[in-house]
């Protein structure tokens, strides 16, 4: 079923005229995900002119998506691209367009060319290219599970009242840091990698010391794929003081809060350590 063309118009408006290189990229990956003939033109257009080596490689895998034999000339040309990542793009589409006019098999005879046209279309980015794209993500966190297992004394109120507070802060830096993504959709079209975090608070108390009363919070962030494998443990937390002389028991509520909070924060960096040199290799 082909696209309406307003749609295909507008991204093929996009691709040309965008001054912002992640607009573009999103609009070729959108037109090959439509798979209508009609975005082989735009798309044409920014194989050849783009300035962006990024945006090029994206329309070649696009182009090849859609699997227009008119697209060929300009994807053989491609092959030759000053870009090595749009001269590899270019060949698969090149050789996928191929494969479909000749009905050929694509994988080990159990794929056609033609199904797997009609597949999602996906496109991943290798991770040397992606610092190109300024201010992009380079990474998707889904916030799973957010527990409070301390082993102190308390209601299980009072610990679905830690875990809320405690999601509600992660979320709020992730929202917050220009190189993680939330959006599924996103990440997808950016192909960049997916990882799931579910976290617990492992301790939370109240003691003196010295001329403080201090409120810990530990905190422990369980890291996997997108398919389920775990693939580390991170552990940290904050602690919060107060001189003892200034202490009040109507005061530890806030305090806890400033506790988690704080906790997030610092888990938020020690996670995004983490998923960068994650990326990087």
């Amino acid at each position: 079923m082909h696209a309406d063309a307003d749609k295909v118009g507008q991204l093929g408006q996009t691709l040309r005229t965008s001054r912002k290189e992640k607009a573009r990229i999103s609009a070729a990956v959108s037109l090959g995900r439509l798979h209508d003939e009609r975005g082989v033109k735009p798309l044409v257009y920014a194989l050849r002119k783009d300035s962006s080596k990024l945006v090029r490689a994206v329309a070649a895998a696009a182009l090849g998506h859609i699997g227009d034999k008119r697209a060929l000339p300009a994807l053989k040309k491609a092959t030759n691209d000053d870009a090595q990542s749009v001269r590899k793009r270019a060949r698969e589409a090149v050789q996928r367009i191929e494969e479909k006019a000749n009905g050929r098999s694509v994988a080990a005879g159990t794929m056609t060319a033609e199904t797997r046209d009609d597949r999602a279309m996906t496109i991943r980015l290798d991770a040397r290219e992606r610092p190109s794209l300024e201010g992009a993500p380079t990474v998707f966190v889904k916030l799973e599970t957010v527990t409070d297992k301390s082993k102190r004394k308390t209601t299980k109120k009072h610990r679905a009242w830690s875990a809320k507070k405690l999601k509600g802060f992660m979320a709020t830096e992730l929202r917050r840091a220009a190189d993680v993504t939330t959006d599924s959709e996103k990440a997808d079209d950016l192909g960049i990698r997916k990882f799931n975090v579910d976290v617990s608070i492992t301790g939370f108390s109240r003691r003196v010391r010295g001329p403080y009363v201090e409120i810990e919070c530990e905190v422990r962030l369980s890291v996997s794929n997108q398919r389920g494998r775990m693939l580390s443990f991170l552990t940290g937390g904050a602690t919060v003081q107060v001189p003892k002389h200034s202490f009040k028991p109507q005061y530890e509520t806030q305090l806890r809060q400033e506790a988690l909070e704080n906790a997030a924060k610092s888990m938020h960096q020690d996670l995004m350590a983490y998923l960068a040199k994650e990326v990087r290799e």
